[in-house]
Formats: C-alpha cells, sequence, structure tokens
C-alpha cells in the first residue's frame, strides 16, 4: 500500500490474456480510500479501472513504389516488430516469385497489377502480416 497525505491507494495487477499472438493486457485496478469525516478513513471508496497493452504479437511492414515501370528493378523492404526476435522474413507475390530476405530488388516483366505479401516470424512462431498491390506500368517514353 502506499499513503499519500489522507488517501491510500491500493494497487492490484491483473494479468489477462486477450488471445493467442494477440498479446497480454495488464489490467490495473485502483482504489482509493478517501475521507469524507475527519476520523474516518474509510468511509468512502472510488474505482478506477485502467488497461495496458503488453506487445507480444508480430506486426509486419512493407514499403515499395505502388507504380513500378515493366521491367525496371525495384526495391521492396520490411519491419518486423514486437514478439521475440529475431524475425524471418518471407515475401510471395501473385506471379509467384518469392523471397526469404528481409529487404529484396525484384523486376515485373509484364505490365498488369500484382498482388503481394510479406510475412514475419518471430523466434516464437508468431506471424504478423501485410498485403499489397503493385501497378506495373509502361515505360514512356518521349520522341
Amino acid at each position: 500500500m502506499a499513503v499519500s497525505g489522507n488517501k491510500i491507494t491500493k494497487i492490484a495487477l491483473i494479468f489477462v490474456g486477450i488471445g493467442i499472438a494477440v498479446g497480454l493486457a495488464i489490467a490495473l485496478l485502483v482504489m482509493q480510500l478517501e475521507p469524507t469525516e475527519e476520523g474516518d478513513p474509510y468511509d468512502r471508496l472510488s474505482l478506477s479501472e485502467r488497461t495496458a497493452l503488453v506487445s507480444s504479437f508480430v506486426s509486419a511492414s512493407a514499403k515499395y513504389k505502388s507504380k513500378i515501370v515493366v521491367n525496371e528493378d525495384s526495391s521492396f523492404t520490411s519491419a518486423g516488430q514486437g514478439g521475440k526476435p529475431p524475425y524471418q522474413y518471407e515475401w510471395k507475390f501473385s506471379d509467384g516469385i518469392t523471397s526469404s530476405l528481409q529487404n529484396m530488388t525484384r523486376s515485373f516483366p509484364s505490365i498488369g497489377s500484382y498482388s503481394g505479401q510479406i510475412t514475419v516470424k518471430d523466434s516464437a512462431g508468431k506471424t504478423g502480416q501485410s498485403s499489397f498491390t503493385i501497378e506495373v506500368v509502361p515505360k514512356v517514353t518521349t520522341s
């Protein structure tokens, strides 16, 4: 118990699991006993609840150009967050190209729309994913 002037504050920590790969939440119950009259310090009880998220889930982010010129190299970078490093990375594109590099460079041989996905897996086996779409456009030439 912590004593602050006429208030006595009790803090109880309650650990609550909020799902597989989602994380844990810590619920803090704060009870304050406040005197209403002199000599009676336990007359009124106020109760509040606060919840803080502890990050045990994994998230994946990707950085890329959404429009790419056909047959030109383009960079794809990724970052994992949360969970338990180190991370493993897996890129998948709708044309069948895959990579296990964190950052990769590739070109697209045909004009059109391509979808992609980056999956990040932490050392505990938890995963996070991010999906994206790329438009491959023709090279503009000036005459």
